[in-house]
């Protein structure tokens, strides 16, 4: 594992430690997949209109499989 893994690594370890802590009713699975969007578009020159996008829709498909679970989003 390189240098650039385990930043990566210990940051996504710290996001879910907190999130447990403060935030505890925001799924894993959103946290991590919105932490693999920012990950992978934070080089791109498009990367903030790409990064928006990709967030709004991992945020839609989460309030959507809420909903359709009978969970209040």
């Amino acid at each position: 594992m390189n240098e650039s893994q385990e930043a990566n690594d210990m940051t996504l370890d710290t996001l879910l430690s907190v999130a447990r802590d403060i935030a505890s009713e925001v799924p894993e699975d959103l946290l991590r997949r919105v932490f693999a969007l920012q990950r992978a578009h934070q080089f791109d020159t498009d990367g903030r209109v790409a990064s928006l996008q990709d967030l709004q829709h991992a945020i839609d498909d989460y309030i959507g499989q809420s909903a359709s679970n009978g969970r209040v989003a």
